[in-house]
């Protein structure tokens, strides 16, 4: 039986926000951290280094890495699901393969296409009415899923984006190697 059944969501938070109020201060996080660009760009330093941060991309802070706003364009909105913990215990237990966690730490923003961005935007639509539901009993554990649904997918897609990468490496390195 899960401890996550609880009448009240455990730590999770939905919000949207221009960062500004945050800027050069360390983002809180206790667990999880994934932002979606909705417009504009930001500079974020991510466990100390910089990244470029616009609109599209979705940047993915575990529990143990940084995130500190730097500067943002004045059109810059994000929306951001913090969530403890708990929440992505069966993520890390269910997703053993650790090229894509090193991957996923030395990728933290991943730039999307048109059809992925949307169904990220339909996906925090999901996670905002879950959230904000608090009648029904098994919030947490939809939380839950949801953000291992999210890794799977996430997986999935970083999976093809690297076959694809090192079948370009090779092809790059056959006319060096002959």
């Amino acid at each position: 039986m899960s401890n996550l059944n609880t009448s009240k969501i455990s730590e999770v938070k939905i919000f949207k926000s221009d960062l500004k109020d945050l800027l050069n201060k360390p983002f809180d996080n206790n667990g999880l951290i994934l932002m979606l660009c909705s417009q504009g760009y930001a500079i974020l330093s991510i466990d100390f280094k910089k990244h470029i941060f616009k609109k599209g991309d979705i940047a993915i802070i575990p529990e143990g890495m940084s995130l500190i706003p730097i500067s943002t364009s004045c059109t810059f909105n994000t929306e951001i699901i913090s969530a403890n913990a708990k929440h992505c215990e069966e993520t890390e237990y269910k997703i053993t393969d650790m090229i894509f966690w090193n991957f996923m730490t030395q990728n933290p923003i991943l730039h999307t296409n048109t059809m992925q961005y949307d169904i990220l935007c339909n996906w925090f639509k999901q996670m905002k009415w879950i959230i904000d539901d608090n009648n029904y009993a098994y919030s947490n554990e939809t939380i839950s899923s949801s953000i291992f649904t999210f890794f799977m997918l996430t997986y999935r897609e970083t999976r093809v984006f690297r076959q694809e990468h090192n079948q370009e490496t090779k092809i790059k390195r056959t006319p060096k190697i002959f």
